[in-house]
């Protein structure tokens, strides 16, 4: 079994980039098979039926453990970016993933806003994005200890992958 390393934080926070740079250091470091799966893309192509109520989010991040477990099972290395906002949801989809590392990403509100290039939060201003985690209803940080925290308005894409492989290797995953 593979581990899975799950991202979390709110709407900019840097979880795809980091997701994205993650998998290239690991591929080179490793040559390892690894996928890296981004919520939002996951929801638009095998789960289009879902919206982004609440309940609704809590069901993506239970599917995309699902499908993250199923890969780690055939020996294949995961990375998920989520937002995952509510620790009940999340918790309990990732109780299902044996090998995991739980990566909280940190960050101000307003550096978040700033760096929204999709425009969400200012779009949740005028109520044209509803249930946004952070604006519409609280982002939930993990109540266990998070594995790494990365606080992204103080590091930047490569000091986050740096801190992610130190633990990597430091707990041999």
């Amino acid at each position: 079994m593979e581990t899975v390393i799950w991202l979390t934080g709110l709407a900019a926070s840097g979880k795809t980039t980091t997701a994205m740079a993650l998998k290239s250091a690991l591929v080179l470091a490793s040559r390892r098979p690894t996928v890296m799966i981004d919520a939002e893309d996951a929801r638009r192509l095998f789960w289009p039926d879902l919206g982004h109520e609440v309940a609704d989010c809590g069901c993506n991040v239970t599917r995309l453990a699902y499908l993250a477990r199923h890969l780690a099972m055939q020996n294949i290395r995961v990375i998920v970016s989520a937002i995952s906002p509510l620790e009940s949801y999340r918790h309990t989809a990732l109780a299902k993933i044996e090998k995991k590392i739980l990566v909280l990403l940190r960050c101000p509100m307003e550096v978040l806003r700033r760096r929204d290039y999709k425009g969400l939060y200012e779009a949740a201003d005028r109520g044209l994005v509803k249930n946004l985690a952070g604006v519409h209803f609280p982002y939930e940080e993990p109540v266990d200890k998070p594995d790494v925290v990365l606080d992204t308005d103080r590091m930047d894409t490569m000091a986050c992958v740096s801190k992610i492989m130190d633990f990597i290797l430091k707990n041999e995953l």
